[in-house]
C-alpha cells in the first residue's frame, strides 16, 4: 500500500472527510447522493474487528 504522499497525486474533490466512522461515512454516502465528490482519509490501514461499542466496558446500573 502506498501513501499519499508517495502517490504525489493532486486530487479535486469537493470534500474531505477524516475518520470513516460512522459519522464520516454517513456523511459521505449522503454527500454522494448528492453528486457531491468526497475523499475519505482514513489513520488505520484496516478495519477493526470489533465495533468501538464493544470495546469499553458495559455501564454500570
Amino acid at each position: 500500500m502506498t501513501s499519499i504522499s508517495e502517490q504525489h497525486r493532486k486530487l479535486d474533490v469537493r470534500v474531505l472527510v477524516f475518520d470513516a466512522g460512522a459519522d464520516g461515512l454517513t456523511l459521505a454516502i449522503d454527500l454522494g447522493r448528492h453528486r457531491i465528490d468526497v475523499l475519505i482519509v482514513e489513520k488505520q490501514l484496516r478495519a477493526s474487528r470489533l465495533p468501538k461499542m464493544e470495546r469499553g466496558h458495559r455501564p454500570s446500573i
